[in-house]
């Protein structure tokens, strides 16, 4: 296809297509029953025919995976009571679920390791969303190609279903494709093999009931079908997948002391260790029997502890008489969520002790947002080893504010902000993030139309092995010889990449094997089943988590091969390098950075805007200059030999 070719190619109508995302919610203040109700929409120009039914597989494929099952859940769980039902206030905010956003866009817009062929499209999460609270079809001109809708309620057991504009049901996967391509596709071969194995990996999955829509868009769809259509179903009743529940820590223990006992009379006596369990000390038998107890688990999980409420109940004070007794070289991950007793000295007592520890989860915990961030931004170096930390504090993404782009754009400012200590700390915070990541996409795409800019992706801390492995998948989709000459200009104007690389998390080798929840085609190799159900722990914020820079930056400069001949600049492919700003000159910046803020947030007359504006404008200037001439560039050797020492 030449380059005329290909440029009436873009100009052609698109092909547009939704994903809408529905769960149950307790409505807003109310003790009553869930119901369903849209709770995230996303518009896709370019997805039609197989399409969607690659992304739904994709989707299922990360949403089974029982870590992200278990962040899906708590995202759900904190949206109880906060909206209305479909169409009541108060709505659901766009990016009101940034998690499973995160997941659906990654599956919708790439899939980079598909050895029949790469895929890229889209543009990125913040450009796609769509209202939430309005009607399936309220954007007639981006669903021509239907939608798909999802039911997220039980991750571990979700239902999709497709729909078209001029129909009141909701259709399987077959009846989808088969709208599109016909009976047997034509008679093309190679199309209809590749449809049947799309349709041989959906047939196991649940299909949405056209009653269960017509309760979030009653004026859409209807609430009886067809017996053939009911018949062809084969629906399933809902009933909520439950991971396997493991026997209390206190059974366990109890368990145990009776073994070790030969007092027949001993009933009293055990009441009175399974009270002191959860009491902030312990006798000596019922410490020791914690101990074999927590050992054993260790051995059998390779290095999985298994703290969460409800199965422990343990205090702080309990838990951290055990971790001496512990082996600190043994424990990679730690999971306590649900526990309502921590502090976060213990999470800083945990980091200490367990310099081994790869992963550490506090969903639904009583350490709030503004404990963790502190504790990344005051103590760095307590996180240098751990590659995953699971809490909503890293689960949030919000489009930054216009008139402030160095604020980081997961902390919501009030309007206006006066100079309080809260603007102080968070200056203190956009400072003081030595530990962050970041990675700088330039976008000099020129065929798919006007770039939308840079592509910045941060996470505030970070392990040199699980970014490259990030990395690694990131810019093989950028290897030209082993897909079309387009598919790298989709891949950068998409903007998927860095936050696909940054939200990976570092599976651990005792991680339930997803390949068995991910069904494969006949040529999907164990390593890409892997990756379809890959561990999904943090997203990535748009924009950076500090104006200092103290942190690293990933900076990849990239033409690709289309664009490349379009603007005609003689440039080459690809230019990388791992930044780091020095920190000579950290002072001065930390002062641009207050004045920086003071001139941005702070309200002023009227008649002083433009002045305002001039001097934010001067800052900048300043800071910028600054960073430049004290940063300095790695290459990945350099840069892994620099985070060691």
């Amino acid at each position: 296809m030449n380059l005329a070719n290909l440029m009436s190619f873009d100009r052609a109508p698109k092909k547009y297509h939704q994903a809408l995302l529905i769960a149950r919610l307790i409505p807003h203040d109310s003790q009553s029953k869930p119901f369903y109700r849209c709770i995230a929409a996303l518009n896709h120009p370019w997805c039609y025919g197989r399409v969607p039914l690659g992304a739904t597989r994709r989707f299922f494929a990360l949403i089974k995976n029982p870590d992200n099952a278990s962040i899906i859940r708590d995202e759900i769980r904190r949206a109880h009571g906060k909206y209305g039902r479909q169409g009541e206030e108060p709505k659901v905010p766009e990016m009101a679920f940034p998690y499973t956003q995160l997941l659906l866009t990654q599956a919708f817009f790439l899939d980079v390791d598909d050895p029949r062929g790469h895929y890229a499209s889209g543009g990125g999460m913040e450009y796609s969303v769509l209202d939430p609270n309005v009607g399936c079809f309220w954007y007639w001109d981006t669903s021509d190609e239907g939608i798909t809708i999802f039911d997220i309620t039980d991750p571990l057991n979700p239902a999709y279903g497709h729909a078209f504009d001029d129909s009141p049901f909701v259709h399987d996967a077959e009846y989808y494709v088969r709208a599109y391509y016909g009976e047997n596709c034509g008679g093309d071969r190679m199309t209809e093999i590749d449809v049947q194995c799309h349709l041989d990996v959906l047939k196991h999955e649940r299909v949405l009931s056209s009653e269960v829509v017509a309760t979030v868009w009653p004026d859409r769809f209807r609430t009886w079908e067809s017996t053939a259509t009911k018949e062809s179903r084969n629906d399933e009743p809902f009933t909520m997948t439950l991971l396997p529940q493991l026997p209390s820590l206190q059974n366990l223990v109890l368990r145990q002391v009776v073994e070790q006992s030969t007092d027949d009379d001993c009933d009293e006596y055990l009441g009175d260790i399974a009270a002191a369990l959860s009491s902030s000390s312990l006798p000596d038998p019922a410490h020791k029997a914690l101990v074999h107890v927590l050992r054993h688990e260790l051995e059998t999980n390779t290095g999985i502890l298994d703290l969460s409420a409800p199965r422990c109940t343990l205090s702080s004070d309990a838990i951290r008489a055990v971790i001496p007794s512990l082996p600190s070289d043994v424990v990679k991950a730690i999971d306590l969520s649900g526990m309502q007793t921590l502090n976060i000295q213990l999470i800083i007592d945990i980091l200490k002790a367990f310099p081994y520890l790869i992963r550490l989860t506090l969903l639904d915990t009583n350490i709030s947002s503004e404990e963790i961030m502190h504790l990344l931004s005051s103590q760095p170096k307590l996180f240098f080893r751990l590659h995953d930390l699971i809490h909503p504090a890293l689960l949030t993404r919000s489009p930054p504010s216009p008139s402030s782009p160095s604020f980081p754009s997961n902390l919501l400012l009030p309007n206006p902000l006066p100079i309080t200590s809260s603007l102080r700390t968070l200056h203190a915070q956009l400072t003081s993030f030595p530990a962050s990541f970041t990675i700088l996409q330039t976008d000099r795409s020129q065929y798919f139309g006007p770039t939308r800019g840079p592509c910045i992706a941060s996470i505030p801390f970070f392990h040199p092995e699980k970014v490259l492995r990030g990395l690694t998948k990131y810019l093989k989709g950028l290897r030209v010889d082993i897909q079309s000459k387009m598919f790298p200009d989709k891949y950068i104007d998409g903007q998927v990449g860095p936050l696909m690389a940054l939200s990976a998390s570092t599976p651990l080798s005792s991680s339930p094997d997803t390949t068995q929840a991910v069904k494969g085609f006949p040529d999907d190799g164990e390593e890409r089943l892997r990756w379809m159900g890959r561990g999904v722990g943090m997203v990535p914020i748009k924009g950076t988590y500090g104006e200092s820079s103290r942190g690293w930056t990933f900076v990849l400069d990239y033409v690709p091969p289309i664009s490349l001949s379009c603007i005609h600049l003689g440039m080459k492919y690809a230019g990388y390098g791992f930044v780091k700003v020095e920190g000579a000159h950290e002072k001065e910046r930390e002062r641009l950075v207050w004045e920086l803020m003071q001139t941005e947030v702070v309200p002023k007359p009227s008649d002083s805007e433009p002045e305002m504006k001039k001097d934010a404008a001067d800052i900048e200037k300043t800071l910028a200059a600054m960073t430049r001439k004290t940063i300095k560039v790695y290459d990945i050797r350099e840069f892994v030999e620099a985070y060691e020492c």
